[in-house]
């Protein structure tokens, strides 16, 4: 009975929108201004979508995409987002349509927007194809954009700056991207293959829940010169065992901290708690005879920085982290600083790794 009722709500409402006087969603659209016109761009699945550019209303299901909007000065074009979005802090105040991979349908043919950014099937979690479906058969354009593959990010941004209307913007904010991303690869060619620093980096959904080759986490320690443990394991995100690691002995631990678990990212100044999961995961079984441990190379890290366009920050962690000696004078919170007070226009405050 649920489902009938849900399904009438939702072809009650495509109706609705057919009426006449509904109109294209071009001109009628409350925030859809004059000057937009209908351009066709090519998402991060190689999709040909066509969408309303600059589009006047925007629900965001990826805050990867909700972040750049902001950045791209399109925020107050934004009308919905996905639950639990919180950087910048702006995004707290506007209204949710459900949970980012299952969002309530209903709730974004209401809105009528121009377009919907949500998370495409990586391989990892997506917007669920039923749901994206009933978004489509609603007229209403939905393109997956990524915004935190490393290796596509620029490509990504390029994308997002054309369909609002502000691809210079989107050019400044690469190149701050790409100038970091070349030091640290170019410094790295310093470094052999058989140099390559052993790491260990521990997912956010668990203990022991790791990245290998085809995930974000195994590109992100390529990129850094890292040398990634679990890169050979089955699957993307394998689960290991304490043995396991312990048989690797790698030289560098990071460990993802999600913030709804450990107070850590934008606005937090309390390393309490930090402290503590830094010496419970040190104090693991056996985990004393480790060369990371041992040396203190154990690290804690948000996931407000991991796979965000922020990555640029982490890559600089990270390639400090691993060659301490090469990047001596590479401040990472120093890069972190100048995109948030550039582009951001945020006061630095926060913790987003430890120590």
């Amino acid at each position: 009975m649920q489902r009938f009722l849900k399904s009438a709500a939702i072809l009650t409402a495509l109706l609705l929108l057919s009426l006449p006087g509904a109109g294209c969603r071009e001109s009628q659209s409350p925030g859809a201004t004059e000057k937009a016109k209908k351009i066709t761009v090519t998402d991060s699945y190689g999709r040909q979508v066509e969408v309303p550019s600059p589009p006047g209303k925007i629900i965001s299901l990826n805050p990867n995409v909700t972040e750049m909007l902001y950045v791209l000065g399109m925020g107050d074009k934004i009308t919905a987002l996905s639950d639990g979005q919180r950087f910048p802090p702006q995004a707290k105040e506007k209204q949710t349509v459900g949970p980012t991979f299952t969002p309530n349908v209903e709730k974004i043919v209401a809105q009528r927007p121009d377009l919907v950014f949500a998370y495409g099937p990586s391989g990892g979690p997506a917007l669920k194809k039923e749901l994206a479906e009933q978004i489509d058969a609603a007229g209403i354009p939905l393109v997956y954009l990524d915004l935190y593959k490393p290796r596509s990010f620029a490509s990504d941004l390029r994308t997002l700056g054309k369909i609002v209307g502000r691809e210079a913007e989107a050019e400044k904010y690469v190149a701050l991207v790409e100038k970091y991303s070349r030091l640290v690869e170019e410094r790295l060619q310093k470094v052999r293959p058989e140099e390559r620093v052993k790491v260990y980096l521990e997912g956010r959904t668990g203990d022991y829940v790791t990245y290998a080759q085809g995930s974000g986490g195994d590109e992100r320690i390529a990129l850094a010169g890292g040398a990634n443990i679990a890169a050979n394991e089955p699957g993307r995100y394998p689960k290991v065992s304490a043995e396991w690691v312990l048989a690797q002995n790698p030289q560098v631990v990071i460990k993802e901290v999600l913030h709804t678990n450990i107070p850590m990212g934008y606005g937090i100044t309390d390393p309490g708690r930090l402290e503590e999961m830094r010496q419970t995961i040190m104090k693991r079984p056996g985990w004393e005879g480790l060369d990371a441990v041992k040396k203190g190379r154990v690290y804690l890290i948000s996931t407000e920085l991991s796979g965000s366009p922020r990555d640029v920050v982490l890559l600089c962690y990270y390639a400090k982290w691993f060659y301490p000696r090469l990047f001596a004078d590479l401040d990472p919170a120093a890069v972190h600083r100048e995109i948030l007070e550039k582009f951001y226009n945020l006061e630095f405050k926060g913790i987003w790794v430890y120590p």
